[in-house]
């Protein structure tokens, strides 16, 4: 789940063509991932919005007294954020800490 600005290119471009392509990497060693395709649904309500964007932050920042928490929570109470919830089709992933055959 991604949350990110209403009116953001990247929302715009998935309002007109929700499927998507996606790449997710650690960057800690040993490095592993997934990347996969799958389909976006957009979530504007703010009963959903705000508590996610909340857990968001708090996996991040750890704490929603960090400015850009609060940016976050702001933005999400007035209807300017968006959720945005990839539901995957195909994915592969990857894992460099494990013995390759």
């Amino acid at each position: 789940m991604i949350i990110t600005s209403k009116i953001a290119k990247k929302t715009q471009n998935l309002r007109n063509k929700p499927v998507l392509y996606f790449s997710i990497d650690d960057e800690n060693f040993p490095y592993k991932g997934v990347k996969g395709k799958g389909l976006a649904n957009i979530v504007e309500d703010p009963n959903r919005t705000v508590p996610e964007g909340d857990k968001i932050s708090m996996k991040y920042l750890g704490t929603l007294d960090h400015p850009i928490a609060k940016m976050i929570t702001e933005h999400s109470k007035k209807g300017e954020n968006v959720l945005i919830e990839i539901s995957p089709k195909f994915f592969s992933t990857w894992d460099f800490g494990k013995e390759q055959l």
